[in-house]
């Protein structure tokens, strides 16, 4: 049933990661700045740096999403 789904699997695993390391991101990189702290064009941490990071702790595991899913029923009627 893992290669019936791999097509969901990987989609999953790549949009998911991408958009989490765009938001975590972005997100990182504004923090200091909505905070009060350290402002975002100060270089404090670039961009880059940024994504690194959330790209690191944007790990999913589409696997035990799509398993969570089926327990559910959720597949069987197109929710995932």
């Amino acid at each position: 049933q893992f290669f019936e789904n791999i097509t969901r699997i990987l989609c999953h695993a790549f949009l998911g990661t991408f958009v989490s390391t765009i938001v975590v991101g972005t997100f990182v990189y504004y923090l200091p700045a909505w905070t009060g702290g350290v402002p975002a064009d100060t270089g404090a941490l670039t961009l880059a740096e940024c994504l690194a990071f959330g790209a690191m702790i944007s790990s999913t595991d589409p696997v035990t999403t799509l398993a969570i899913f089926k327990e559910q029923q959720m597949v069987e009627h197109g929710l995932s």
